[in-house]
């Protein structure tokens, strides 16, 4: 990106990773993480990510970093704040999406709660959600998205989902319409 003449700034929650984003070529480097962001776009709170202003010709949230916000409401507040930051330009996101292949190697404890979780659906006539928050040990805890509520984050910025190819890790662009 820097090669095509675009500026590239960095969001990163640890210290330790400043050298390697500056020499990946990031200009403007924060050291925060998306709750900062969306603090300092949506309300104008001071700190590293104030930084960041924008406006953007395209912001990245990759490496399933989405997945990685837990909340819901939490989730739809960054989105909201990419908006902010990048209103004509695309937004790319990765995540873990409900019933991809991230979420089939659940743990022996997953498993067996799970197991029990079914039966007692069933005992109650439920029928068995998917699960929507996973644990693994390479990458810690994630939330995993459905269809319909990845395509209302783009919708809350009246921008349209294009879905890219399904895999483990699933990827979307909002763009603007």
């Amino acid at each position: 990106l820097r090669a095509m003449g675009h500026r590239v700034d960095a969001l990163e929650p640890l210290p330790g990773a400043r050298a390697a984003l500056a020499a990946a070529g990031a200009e403007r480097i924060a050291v925060a993480d998306y709750a900062a962001l969306a603090d300092a776009a949506l309300d104008g709170a001071q700190g590293s990510a104030a930084a960041l202003t924008g406006p953007y010709t395209a912001i990245l949230l990759g490496w399933g970093s989405l997945t990685h916000v837990l909340g819901t409401a939490d989730r739809a507040r960054l989105v909201r704040a990419c908006h902010a930051l990048c209103p004509t330009g695309p937004i790319l996101a990765s995540f873990w999406q409900v019933g991809s292949a991230h979420a089939l190697a659940p743990s022996r404890a997953q498993r067996l709660g799970r197991r029990l979780g079914r039966a007692v659906g069933r005992v109650r006539g439920r029928e068995p959600a998917p699960p929507t928050r996973q644990f693994t040990r390479w990458a810690g805890f994630g939330a995993c998205l459905s269809r319909a509520e990845v395509e209302a984050l783009g919708l809350a910025g009246g921008r349209r989902t294009q879905w890219g190819p399904e895999g483990p890790y699933p990827h979307v662009t909002w763009a603007a319409r």
